[in-house]
């Protein structure tokens, strides 16, 4: 009679091959193919409860174990199945009609992943197991090192295309023989590019529009800034990011061009120009030039990242304005037919930031020996890259470049395949 009142559970006949198991009864278990679901916060592992009875005092007085000991057996559960022959996570993305949340160790293991592609990865791990099992030894690959014809090279560059050379030359061949862009991803947040091509385009309105030398030169900029919201690409959201920094900018320029009023007879903007050195063109769009009142000219670059150090400028490592230099020295550059030459004095970085201080004038002394020293580098710059032998390496002088988070963040290190070769050089 006693035996008629429990519930006995009857083993039904099923798969021999198929058992499904709870965590704590598949602990000593082993298969060859494990499948574990419900791998969601809550079920696995469980949400720990402390009881409607006992305060965690005390459960501790009594030397009772804490509610989180059940998530500590949980994860080691999960670590025991997952490390079987062949596994599959799963879990379901709704319960009830709800979102809901994947367990912690699956989002342990994505970050760890990275951006590995989930439907590549038997590819992938095919790719792996296979270079495992061969019997011949695997030589890593090199880094890429084209040689175009004489005929393919490029002979006309702009100075900051010239600096690109130097530290990449890389994406020179990639950009002018390749014919190759970099595009942005579909709905990409605002980068520093964008950011870049923003206080540029307001930088050039707020001085060919005669603004800086207004008044209320500080409240004229943020006009401008709203209204150049509406003609760039995610320009609302840097404006919302950028409101308060834009904000400090304009107080700083006001203040900055008030200073400089005194000594400027006439500002020219995005003003374009080139220079011939035999069969090479050199080309460039200057940001701002200014002639000062004593016939001296000064010429300004703006920079929303880090300006080039002294050193570099000297070394012809960072040659953007002394290459401007030249060609203003030349009459290269021209405005409304007018041509636009005489004595260099400044070469000027100004970095447009935004933070504390909101900018920055960085001021270079120009002289003809530093101009004439910058015109021999090009010359035998481009007299080595004239050689069909002279192949162009990727990133012999590396150099950050702001927005970037490392080099394979850089346009066309993905083509150049950075990450296969890069670590097998530093090691």
């Amino acid at each position: 009679m006693w035996l008629r009142r429990q519930n006995v559970r009857h083993q039904v006949p099923g798969q021999p091959r198929l058992s499904i198991l709870g965590p704590l009864e598949a602990r000593l278990m082993q298969a060859d193919v494990m499948i574990l679901g419900a791998l969601n916060e809550t079920v696995w592992p469980p949400m720990p409860e402390t009881g409607p009875w006992l305060s965690r005092p005390m459960r501790e007085k009594l030397g009772m174990s804490q509610p989180e000991r059940q998530i500590g057996q949980a994860a080691h559960d999960f670590v025991q199945a997952a490390a079987a022959p062949e596994v599959y996570l799963t879990r379901a993305k709704k319960v009830d009609g709800a979102p809901s949340v994947p367990a912690r160790w699956l989002r342990r293991m994505e970050t760890f992943a990275g951006k590995l592609p989930r439907q590549k990865g038997d590819a992938l791990i095919g790719w792996w197991q296979s270079l495992d099992r061969s019997a011949e030894a695997v030589s890593p690959a090199t880094a890429p090192q084209p040689r175009p014809p004489k005929a393919a090279r490029p002979k006309q560059l702009s100075v900051t295309q010239i600096e690109t050379l130097l530290h990449n030359p890389y994406e020179i061949y990639a950009r002018k023989i390749l014919n190759l862009r970099a595009l942005d991803g579909v709905d990409a947040p605002p980068n520093a590019t964008h950011r870049g091509i923003f206080l540029h385009a307001l930088m050039e309105k707020f001085i060919a529009g005669g603004h800086h030398q207004a008044d209320n030169a500080s409240a004229a900029f943020l006009t401008l800034a709203r209204d150049e919201e509406a003609l760039h690409g995610g320009g609302a959201a840097l404006m919302q990011f950028w409101q308060a920094r834009l904000q400090a900018l304009a107080l700083w320029l006001a203040d900055y061009e008030n200073d400089r009023a005194a000594h400027i007879a006439a500002s020219h903007v995005e003003v374009s120009g080139h220079l011939q050195l035999g069969d090479i063109t050199v080309t460039a769009k200057a940001d701002r030039i200014d002639r000062l009142k004593n016939g001296a000219y000064e010429i300004i670059d703006y920079k929303s990242g880090q300006p080039p150090s002294q050193k570099a400028v000297t070394r012809h490592l960072a040659p953007q304005l002394t290459l401007e230099a030249a060609i203003l020295r030349d009459g290269g550059f021209s405005e409304a037919g007018d041509n636009i030459s005489g004595h260099i004095a400044t070469l000027t970085y100004l970095r447009l930031s935004g933070r504390t201080p909101a900018a920055e004038a960085k001021r270079f002394t120009s002289n003809d020996a530093l101009i004439d020293g910058a015109l021999d580098m090009v010359r035998r710059l481009m007299e080595t890259y004239d050689d069909a032998a002279q192949a162009y390496p990727v990133h012999i002088r590396p150099r950050p470049r702001f927005g970037a988070n490392n080099l394979t963040d850089l346009p066309f290190d993905h083509l150049a395949r950075c990450p296969e070769w890069k670590e097998e050089d530093e090691a």
